[in-house]
């Protein structure tokens, strides 16, 4: 019988606790299927739609009415609004969530100060890095006074580092699109209620010129009726149209009167900080809007900017639950003093270096590592159920919102 030397069994060994390990580590099982891209052109719609300029909309839009009651009421409905309060405090949140993600890519120090009792029952001990006790010092109780710097470098190889602050970055990106959508729904609700308040001030206007035509209109059917030229039906029919244009004032007056209460509870004002609405002539009809009614406006739309966020925040998930499959390398360091008697403490004959390069690769999980795989896959398919299903229509919806009636 041939026997192996002991350099040739112990490759074997190592070769063989090698396959042991390599068949027991985390592996990626039943990665979900990509989604199909939708191809651009299938969004495109047709050339035939001839529109002004692409200058729609700005960020400010409604000062282009120089109306300073209207600025004056949107300006006071965003910095009063509770809904945009909650949006910035989201969007500092997540800037926050950024600069951790980012904070785990540098280096991390720390400083030391402990002091370890313990007991062993021989001459030397590791604590926490390899240190030798002296042969002259009895057990088995000894207390180990440790002094200094200890710092942590992550070797972020598989990116898996970069993908957590580009998901940081992505959901941050997805609150400030949101913040921009809820700002526009504000101030487009703003408008439309300032706006028909001046509309209903021009109707009662009117309303009152109409009443005040019926009047005349009763005091001359009154003298004709007293000279005996007509007979009190005319009169009634006068008063009748006199009393239906009373009701029509009374009316506009209930609608203008909810509209104002409405617009109060937008800005956040009470009954005494409602600032007075005036009357103005309403704006000159502008009708710009851009060359192109493909991608270019569906880029506009801040909840689809939201919906973008999120999907790039989501792939950059994927990608970090990737590559925690992958091994991991890092480096510690440390240094200062270690000494039994505190007032050895800060002798440089106890001075302690240490450089530790390490290498971990995961083996057993229970499954975490394809859960967490999983998830992200998910999330990245159904970012957001609420907004999605609106993106697939909302290029025809606006096409049929500009089709002439």
């Amino acid at each position: 019988m041939m026997i192996l030397p002991f350099s040739a069994r112990l490759r074997g060994t190592l070769f063989t606790l090698t396959l042991t390990l390599l068949s027991g580590c985390a592996l990626i099982q039943d990665e979900p299927a990509q989604v199909a891209i939708v191809n651009p052109q299938q969004a495109q719609l047709a050339q035939v739609i001839h529109l002004a300029n692409s200058d729609w909309p700005a960020a400010r839009w409604w000062e282009a009415y120089d109306d300073p009651q209207l600025n004056m009421l949107i300006n006071r409905a965003l910095q009063n609004s509770p809904t945009m309060q909650a949006a910035r405090l989201r969007i500092s949140q997540s800037q926050s969530t950024v600069e951790l993600a980012r904070s785990a890519m540098g280096l991390q120090a720390t400083a030391v100060a402990a002091q370890n009792r313990l007991r062993i029952t021989d001459k030397s001990f590791s604590w926490p890095y390899s240190y030798s006790l002296p042969v002259d010092k009895n057990g088995p109780w000894y207390t180990l006074n440790t002094v200094g710097v200890g710092a942590q470098l992550n070797i972020d190889l598989w990116g898996a580092d970069r993908a957590r602050v580009a998901a940081a970055i992505g959901e941050k990106n997805a609150r400030l699109a949101e913040t921009a959508g809820i700002e526009l729904d504000i101030a487009s609700s703003v408008a439309q209620l300032y706006f028909a308040m001046q509309a209903t001030f021009q109707k009662i206007a009117l309303l009152q010129e109409l009443e005040g035509i019926a009047r005349f209109s009763v005091e001359a059917h009154e003298h004709r009726t007293r000279r005996g030229l007509e007979d009190s039906v005319d009169v009634a029919n006068a008063q009748a149209e006199q009393l239906a244009a009373r009701q029509q004032i009374i009316s506009a007056e209930g609608m203008l009167t909810q509209y104002r209460e409405t617009l109060r509870a937008l800005i956040g004002a009470d009954a005494q900080s409602m600032p007075a609405i005036h009357p103005v002539a309403l704006p000159a009809l502008q009708e710009t809007l851009p060359p192109s009614l493909s991608f270019e406006l569906l880029a506009r739309r801040p909840d689809l900017q939201a919906l973008r966020g999120y999907v790039t925040a989501s792939l950059s998930q994927v990608d970090a639950a990737k590559a925690a499959f992958y091994p991991h390398f890092d480096i510690k360091a440390f240094w200062g003093y270690n000494a039994l008697s505190v007032g050895d403490l800060f002798k440089s004959s106890f001075q302690q270096i240490n450089l530790l390069p390490g290498l971990y690769l995961p083996i057993f999980d229970g499954g975490r590592l394809n859960a967490n795989l999983q998830f992200g896959t998910h999330r990245q398919q159904h970012p957001d159920q609420t907004v999605q299903p609106g993106g697939a229509g909302c290029g025809s919806r606006c096409r049929h919102q500009l089709q002439p009636a």
